[in-house]
Protein backbone atom coordinates (compact mmCIF):
# COMPACT_ATOMS: atom_id res chain seq x y z
CA UNK A 1 0.00 0.00 0.00
CA UNK A 2 2.52 2.47 0.70
CA UNK A 3 6.67 2.12 0.71
CA UNK A 4 9.30 4.82 1.62
CA UNK A 5 12.74 3.93 0.20
CA UNK A 6 15.85 5.75 1.56
CA UNK A 7 14.01 8.96 1.51
CA UNK A 8 15.87 11.74 2.80
CA UNK A 9 14.60 14.86 3.25
CA UNK A 10 17.16 18.43 3.51
CA UNK A 11 15.90 21.14 4.93
CA UNK A 12 19.11 23.79 4.46
CA UNK A 13 22.22 21.44 6.27
CA UNK A 14 19.08 20.30 8.59
CA UNK A 15 18.76 16.35 7.62
CA UNK A 16 15.34 16.03 9.07
CA UNK A 17 14.90 12.56 7.35
CA UNK A 18 17.36 10.43 6.77
CA UNK A 19 17.70 7.26 4.55
CA UNK A 20 14.29 6.17 5.78
CA UNK A 21 12.61 2.47 4.73
CA UNK A 22 8.67 1.85 5.75
CA UNK A 23 6.57 -0.53 4.21
CA UNK A 24 2.41 -0.55 5.24
CA UNK A 25 0.34 -3.09 4.17
CA UNK A 26 -3.57 -2.05 3.28
CA UNK A 27 -5.58 -1.93 6.12
CA UNK A 28 -2.64 -1.79 8.61
CA UNK A 29 -2.95 1.48 12.08
CA UNK A 30 1.10 2.26 11.60
CA UNK A 31 2.34 4.42 14.38
CA UNK A 32 4.85 6.91 14.02
CA UNK A 33 6.78 7.56 17.34
CA UNK A 34 9.62 9.90 18.11
CA UNK A 35 10.52 12.61 20.27
CA UNK A 36 10.01 16.38 19.00
CA UNK A 37 12.29 16.95 15.84
CA UNK A 38 12.55 13.20 15.20
CA UNK A 39 11.23 14.17 11.64
CA UNK A 40 7.34 12.98 12.27
CA UNK A 41 5.24 15.63 10.51
CA UNK A 42 8.05 15.66 7.56
CA UNK A 43 7.85 12.13 7.07
CA UNK A 44 3.53 12.82 6.72
CA UNK A 45 4.28 15.72 4.59
CA UNK A 46 6.66 13.70 2.61
CA UNK A 47 3.87 10.65 2.48
CA UNK A 48 0.67 13.27 1.27
CA UNK A 49 3.05 15.15 -1.82
CA UNK A 50 3.32 18.54 0.25
CA UNK A 51 7.01 18.04 -0.33
CA UNK A 52 8.83 16.22 -2.31
CA UNK A 53 12.26 14.17 -0.97
CA UNK A 54 15.68 15.05 -1.88
CA UNK A 55 16.44 11.11 -2.17
CA UNK A 56 14.83 8.32 -2.32
CA UNK A 57 11.47 6.79 -3.61
CA UNK A 58 7.88 7.00 -2.37
CA UNK A 59 5.52 4.48 -3.46
CA UNK A 60 1.72 4.58 -2.76
CA UNK A 61 -0.76 2.09 -4.16
CA UNK A 62 2.02 0.14 -6.66
CA UNK A 63 3.27 3.65 -8.13
CA UNK A 64 6.10 5.47 -7.47
CA UNK A 65 4.46 9.10 -7.02
CA UNK A 66 7.62 10.74 -5.41
CA UNK A 67 7.79 13.54 -7.84
CA UNK A 68 3.67 13.76 -8.00
CA UNK A 69 2.23 16.34 -5.75
CA UNK A 70 -0.57 15.95 -3.12
CA UNK A 71 -3.46 16.96 -5.64
CA UNK A 72 -1.89 14.08 -8.09
CA UNK A 73 -2.10 11.70 -5.20
CA UNK A 74 -5.96 10.50 -4.70
CA UNK A 75 -7.01 8.61 -2.03
CA UNK A 76 -5.40 10.49 0.97
CA UNK A 77 -6.89 12.51 3.76
CA UNK A 78 -4.68 13.85 6.33
CA UNK A 79 -5.32 15.72 9.41
CA UNK A 80 -2.72 18.32 10.91
CA UNK A 81 -0.66 19.09 14.23
CA UNK A 82 -2.50 22.26 14.69
CA UNK A 83 -6.67 22.15 14.34
CA UNK A 84 -7.78 23.38 11.36
CA UNK A 85 -11.20 24.36 12.80
CA UNK A 86 -13.12 27.07 11.32
CA UNK A 87 -14.36 29.34 14.67
CA UNK A 88 -18.20 30.01 14.55
CA UNK A 89 -18.80 26.98 11.89
CA UNK A 90 -20.77 24.43 12.98
CA UNK A 91 -19.61 20.84 13.34
CA UNK A 92 -22.80 20.02 10.51
CA UNK A 93 -21.31 22.87 8.48
CA UNK A 94 -17.25 21.65 8.59
CA UNK A 95 -18.65 17.89 7.28
CA UNK A 96 -20.60 19.21 4.85
CA UNK A 97 -18.12 21.51 3.27
CA UNK A 98 -15.92 18.69 2.82
CA UNK A 99 -18.43 16.64 1.13
CA UNK A 100 -18.93 20.05 -1.21
CA UNK A 101 -21.96 22.11 0.22
CA UNK A 102 -20.04 25.15 0.14
CA UNK A 103 -20.00 28.51 -1.81
CA UNK A 104 -17.85 31.42 -3.34
CA UNK A 105 -15.54 32.12 -0.10
CA UNK A 106 -15.55 28.67 1.22
CA UNK A 107 -18.74 28.96 3.14
CA UNK A 108 -21.05 26.58 3.48
CA UNK A 109 -24.06 26.90 1.25
CA UNK A 110 -27.60 24.66 1.36
CA UNK A 111 -27.11 21.51 -1.44
CA UNK A 112 -29.30 21.50 -4.18
CA UNK A 113 -33.00 20.28 -2.85
CA UNK A 114 -32.57 16.49 -4.94
CA UNK A 115 -28.91 16.35 -2.90
CA UNK A 116 -29.98 17.69 0.53
CA UNK A 117 -31.29 14.42 2.35
CA UNK A 118 -28.96 12.57 0.95
CA UNK A 119 -26.55 14.94 2.18
CA UNK A 120 -27.41 15.16 5.45
CA UNK A 121 -27.50 11.75 5.73
CA UNK A 122 -23.66 11.38 5.27
CA UNK A 123 -23.56 13.94 7.38
CA UNK A 124 -25.08 12.71 10.42
CA UNK A 125 -22.89 9.36 10.17
CA UNK A 126 -19.81 11.01 10.00
CA UNK A 127 -20.45 12.50 13.08
CA UNK A 128 -22.26 9.69 14.84
CA UNK A 129 -18.97 7.88 13.59
CA UNK A 130 -16.50 10.14 15.33
CA UNK A 131 -19.50 10.27 18.61
CA UNK A 132 -20.32 13.96 17.44
CA UNK A 133 -24.18 13.31 17.17
CA UNK A 134 -25.12 15.00 19.90
CA UNK A 135 -23.01 17.91 19.44
CA UNK A 136 -24.09 18.27 15.80
CA UNK A 137 -24.87 22.05 16.16
CA UNK A 138 -22.17 23.17 18.01
CA UNK A 139 -19.67 25.75 17.24
CA UNK A 140 -16.72 24.34 16.89
CA UNK A 141 -14.91 27.04 19.23
CA UNK A 142 -17.22 25.69 21.85
CA UNK A 143 -16.15 22.14 21.86
CA UNK A 144 -12.93 20.43 24.08
CA UNK A 145 -10.06 19.64 22.12
CA UNK A 146 -10.71 16.03 21.95
CA UNK A 147 -13.74 16.39 20.28
CA UNK A 148 -12.34 18.93 18.03
CA UNK A 149 -9.62 15.65 17.09
CA UNK A 150 -12.47 13.57 16.21
CA UNK A 151 -14.04 16.18 14.11
CA UNK A 152 -11.28 16.98 12.04
CA UNK A 153 -11.09 13.09 11.22
CA UNK A 154 -14.89 13.24 10.07
CA UNK A 155 -13.89 15.78 8.01
CA UNK A 156 -11.08 13.92 6.40
CA UNK A 157 -13.25 10.66 6.12
CA UNK A 158 -15.76 12.70 3.58
CA UNK A 159 -13.60 12.50 0.98
CA UNK A 160 -14.07 8.59 1.60
CA UNK A 161 -9.62 7.78 1.87
CA UNK A 162 -7.80 4.93 1.10
CA UNK A 163 -4.99 6.19 3.78
CA UNK A 164 -5.43 8.49 6.64
CA UNK A 165 -2.56 10.39 7.95
CA UNK A 166 -3.17 11.74 11.80
CA UNK A 167 -0.70 14.15 12.87
CA UNK A 168 -0.45 14.27 16.51
CA UNK A 169 -4.31 13.64 17.18
CA UNK A 170 -3.76 12.91 20.46
CA UNK A 171 -1.72 15.58 21.62
CA UNK A 172 -2.94 17.51 24.41
CA UNK A 173 -5.83 14.83 25.08
CA UNK A 174 -7.17 13.96 28.68
CA UNK A 175 -7.24 10.13 29.39
CA UNK A 176 -11.38 10.16 28.69
CA UNK A 177 -10.62 11.63 25.54
CA UNK A 178 -7.76 9.34 24.14
CA UNK A 179 -9.89 6.44 24.73
CA UNK A 180 -12.95 7.67 22.76
CA UNK A 181 -10.40 8.24 20.26
CA UNK A 182 -9.63 4.69 20.42
CA UNK A 183 -13.09 4.25 20.35
CA UNK A 184 -13.28 6.38 16.49
CA UNK A 185 -10.17 4.25 15.32
CA UNK A 186 -11.80 0.62 16.10
CA UNK A 187 -14.80 1.61 14.51
CA UNK A 188 -12.72 2.69 10.95
CA UNK A 189 -13.45 0.54 7.65
CA UNK A 190 -11.01 -2.67 8.57
CA UNK A 191 -9.47 -1.47 4.41
CA UNK A 192 -8.83 1.53 5.52
CA UNK A 193 -5.00 2.28 6.29
CA UNK A 194 -4.32 4.34 8.82
CA UNK A 195 -0.58 6.57 9.79
CA UNK A 196 -0.46 8.61 12.93
CA UNK A 197 1.75 9.86 14.67
CA UNK A 198 2.64 10.92 18.54
CA UNK A 199 5.64 11.21 21.25
CA UNK A 200 4.10 9.19 23.72
CA UNK A 201 4.75 5.35 22.64
CA UNK A 202 2.36 4.10 25.07
CA UNK A 203 -0.41 6.34 23.60
CA UNK A 204 0.52 5.12 20.44
CA UNK A 205 0.68 2.04 20.83
CA UNK A 206 -2.89 1.32 22.36
CA UNK A 207 -4.62 2.40 18.76
CA UNK A 208 -1.78 1.03 16.73
CA UNK A 209 -1.34 -2.67 15.10
CA UNK A 210 2.42 -1.74 14.83
CA UNK A 211 4.80 1.58 15.68
CA UNK A 212 7.91 2.67 13.83
CA UNK A 213 10.33 4.29 16.81
CA UNK A 214 11.93 7.53 14.84
CA UNK A 215 15.40 6.87 17.05
CA UNK A 216 18.04 7.84 15.85
CA UNK A 217 20.67 6.40 14.21
CA UNK A 218 18.44 3.77 13.49
CA UNK A 219 14.78 3.15 13.31
CA UNK A 220 12.56 -0.08 14.79
CA UNK A 221 9.36 -1.36 13.78
CA UNK A 222 7.76 -3.82 16.20
CA UNK A 223 4.32 -5.40 16.95
CA UNK A 224 1.94 -2.35 19.18
CA UNK A 225 1.43 -4.88 21.81
CA UNK A 226 5.47 -5.61 22.45
CA UNK A 227 5.74 -1.56 22.90
CA UNK A 228 2.49 -1.79 25.38
CA UNK A 229 3.72 -4.82 27.31
CA UNK A 230 7.78 -3.46 27.99
CA UNK A 231 9.37 -0.04 28.34
CA UNK A 232 11.39 1.63 25.23
CA UNK A 233 14.78 0.46 26.70
CA UNK A 234 13.96 -3.35 26.81
CA UNK A 235 11.90 -2.60 22.79
CA UNK A 236 14.68 -4.19 20.34
CA UNK A 237 15.37 -5.59 16.70
CA UNK A 238 14.59 -9.14 17.85
CA UNK A 239 10.64 -8.55 18.19
CA UNK A 240 9.44 -9.83 15.24
CA UNK A 241 6.25 -11.78 16.67
CA UNK A 242 3.68 -11.88 15.20
CA UNK A 243 0.71 -9.76 17.32
CA UNK A 244 -1.94 -11.33 18.84
CA UNK A 245 -5.65 -11.09 17.45
CA UNK A 246 -7.16 -7.94 18.31
CA UNK A 247 -9.79 -5.17 16.94
CA UNK A 248 -7.22 -3.10 15.38
CA UNK A 249 -5.74 -6.01 13.78
CA UNK A 250 -4.93 -4.77 9.73
CA UNK A 251 -6.83 -6.77 6.72
CA UNK A 252 -5.11 -9.23 4.40
CA UNK A 253 -2.92 -7.12 1.72
CA UNK A 254 -4.50 -6.46 -1.37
Amino acid sequence: MLSLHRVTMRFGTVKAVDGMDLAIRRGERRGLVGPPGSGKSTVMRLIAGVIRPTGGRVEYDGHDVTDLPESRRPGIARTFQHGTAVAGLTCVEHVAMALGAQGRGGRPVPPPLDRRHALTVEVLDLLRAAGLAEDAGEATDRLPPGARRRLEVAVALASRPRLLLLDEPMAGMTAGERVRFADLLRGLPAGLTVVLTGCDRDAVAAVTSHVTMLERPEQITVPAWRVRRRPARHVERKFHAPEPPDALTFADAG
